[in-house]
């Protein structure tokens, strides 16, 4: 399995640089030392600026972790197939296969959320250097996006609303996207209507998070999603026989409604 410290020290090598060189105004050269060797993870933010102070392409070096532990679209399943079940052994076994610092941390919220990390809170170092990170991530792809789905509920809904308002409008071409970025897309338009709904005086903010989901393709992909999107929507309008009824449809179809407030 190719871990990131393999990967830069191939790309140390290719551009002819010693250790000192590549870490040069980024991270002392004992701290990268100890990631090629693996034996430590590094930030995605300090990974990205690594690579962009040597004019490396990001995309590039991620390459080789198509089918490794970035292949979030399997990986995610794992973790929440796992967080699902409450299954806390799988999920460490999970966290102890990547040297991915992104990777480990969402484990991480999710051993908190199932009683395991009670120290995590909005302001732990943990949380507060993960969403850190993301703010540095300029161009959201589908691994970023679904980072970011897990750690939403961490953010205070002042800051949460800014970034919302980023996403609705950077992805508004829907067309542009594969199934998989549209799936997080809407999952992560999901989320925000449940912080929402949990806040007064949000209607404004559910109905952009509506509108946006409403713009997607109508693909089975996302089909539950748009189902609870209608739910949501038919409760604003206080229409309750509606809501019901799809509360009733979308409970038969399996989806998690857990979260969803009966009228």
């Amino acid at each position: 399995m190719v871990t990131i410290g393999q990967q830069l020290r191939k790309t140390r090598r290719k551009l002819a640089l010693n250790k000192s060189q590549m870490a040069k105004h980024i991270i002392s050269v004992s701290f990268y030392s100890r990631v090629e060797n693996n034996t430590t993870s590094i930030s995605a933010s300090n990974l990205i600026r690594l690579l962009r102070y040597h004019d490396q392409s990001i995309i590039k070096f991620m390459q080789p972790f198509a089918n490794n532990v970035l292949s979030l679209p399997i990986y995610e399943n794992k973790i929440n197939e796992a967080f699902q079940r409450k299954d806390i052994t799988r999920l460490q076994q999970l966290k102890d296969k990547t040297n991915f610092k992104m990777i480990h941390q969402i484990i991480d919220l999710k051993l908190n959320e199932l009683g395991q990390n009670t120290k995590i809170s909005f302001l732990s170092p943990d949380v507060t250097r993960l969403k850190h990170d993301m703010l540095q991530i300029e161009n959201f792809d589908a691994n970023y996006l679904w980072v970011f789905l897990n750690i939403m509920n961490y953010y205070e809904f002042t800051d949460l609303e800014g970034l919302m308002g980023s996403i609705f409008n950077k992805y508004r071409n829907s067309s542009e996207y594969d199934p998989t970025t549209l799936k997080f897309l809407v999952e992560i338009a999901v989320n925000y209507l449940k912080i929402c709904y949990s806040y007064q005086d949000t209607k404004f903010e559910m109905k952009k998070a509506i509108d946006f989901v409403k713009s997607l393709p109508n693909i089975v992909d996302i089909f539950n999603e748009k189902l609870v999107i209608t739910y949501f929507e038919v409760i604003i309008n206080k229409d309750d026989k509606t809501a019901i009824e799809i509360f009733q449809l979308v409970q038969n179809i399996g989806y998690n409604i857990a979260f969803l407030v009966r009228t």
